[in-house]
């Protein structure tokens, strides 16, 4: 193990806010489609991994499951739409995900939103390539 230099510490930090501007694909099961999925603030992080831990560790999937249907609507702007929520009939913007989406799929989208934003790893199969940056296409 080395010392980290002043250079590489200056280019972890340009890195990290590159990070900030990730932009990702979240495949909708059994469609061709996806959601477009944006990094959210780092409180927002927080709160987020503080309720995965908390969650996975309860082993409690039902909180879980909440908390990745909340991950999916906080990075996806398309589900934040005010039209959209009084077009499905949800007063609680939360509610959104899991009006659209079948426990299924919501489980299967949380793998792909937990990858995301880095608080699962990636398989070495095929889910390697469910998200990508759009803006390399």
């Amino acid at each position: 193990m080395e010392l980290i230099s002043f250079d590489e510490l200056i280019a972890k930090r340009e890195q990290r806010e590159k990070d900030r501007l990730k932009v990702g694909k979240i495949p909708i099961p059994e469609t061709d489609r996806y959601l477009i999925a944006k990094m959210p603030t780092d409180s927002k992080m927080l709160d987020l991994f503080g309720k995965f831990a908390k969650s996975y560790n309860d082993r409690e999937m039902g909180n879980l499951l909440r908390m990745s249907d909340e991950a999916i609507y906080a990075c996806c702007e398309q589900l934040q739409d005010k039209k959209l929520r009084e077009s499905l009939g949800v007063s609680d913007p939360l509610d959104v995900v899991p009006a659209l989406f079948t426990v299924p799929e919501r489980n299967e989208m949380s793998t792909s939103i937990l990858q995301f934003l880095g608080l699962l790893n990636a398989d070495d199969n095929e889910e390697d390539d469910a998200i990508e940056n759009p803006a390399k296409n």
